[in-house]
């Protein structure tokens, strides 16, 4: 949580962006919702086979909520991207002077590789914090909000019932799923770590490891890590 706590301060010159994104991500599953309910109110009209001029309006609805929501997805991955590459480019840069401040001796405790690998796996999981956790958590909270609110208007009892389902969906589940693979994303990383450090060092060192006759032993355990991590994932 202090993670995404830290994360989430790098929004804060980009709050205009954030909260544009967020509308556009919302005015597309508004729109998605209301194409569902007028191509359905509009096969089950045809159904009792009406006359057209009675069927204009839903008609007009479902072409109106398709080309809104497809205009609405796009202006929505647009800001969302753009901003999602705005706020990289501030976390690269937070890194890197965070970087300069450590002492030379901090850094000999880590090898070659696994510093590598920390730079540039971790940046680039954290790249996609804003447009694949933040974004549409924030997106399924305004709208399971208020659908909920606009079911409850008719009947209280499936408002909460359908708040409750999409709560138990979109955010019980996940959470549970993060609990549940905690462990094996730690062995994960460490696995890959040590993967991206042995292959350093073995091309590194591959003269000397051939000089020696230590290659082929060298390639067993770099195989054995590699398992270990095709394992883990």
């Amino acid at each position: 949580m202090r993670t995404v706590i830290r994360l989430v301060r790098f929004f804060k010159p980009h709050l205009g962006e954030v909260l544009l994104s967020i509308l556009m991500g919302v005015a597309t599953i508004t729109a998605g919702i209301g194409l569902l309910g007028t191509s359905a109110y509009l096969i089950a009209a045809a159904a009792l086979h009406p006359s057209i001029a009675e069927l204009q309006v839903a008609i007009v609805g479902v072409r109106f909520f398709g080309i809104s929501r497809a205009a609405f997805r796009y202006a929505e991955r647009l800001v969302s991207h753009s901003l999602n590459l705005r706020l990289v480019s501030s976390l690269r840069v937070w890194f890197y002077r965070q970087l300069l401040q450590v002492k030379q001796d901090d850094l000999s405790i880590y090898r070659s590789g696994d510093l590598l690998d920390r730079i540039l796996r971790d940046l680039e999981t954290l790249e996609n914090f804003y447009v694949r956790v933040f974004s549409p958590f924030a997106v399924f909270l305004v709208v399971t909000t208020g659908v909920s609110l606009f079911v409850g208007k008719f009947d209280a009892k499936l408002g909460w019932l359908l708040a409750g389902g999409l709560l138990i969906t979109g955010f019980l589940l996940p959470m549970f799923s993060v609990l549940l693979n905690q462990e094996t994303a730690r062995e994960t990383v460490r696995h890959s770590s040590d993967l991206s450090a042995t292959l350093v060092e073995t091309l590194a060192g591959l003269e000397d490891l051939q000089a020696f006759g230590t290659s082929y032993a060298q390639m067993e355990r770099t195989t054995r890590i590699n398992k270990l991590v095709n394992r883990a994932q």
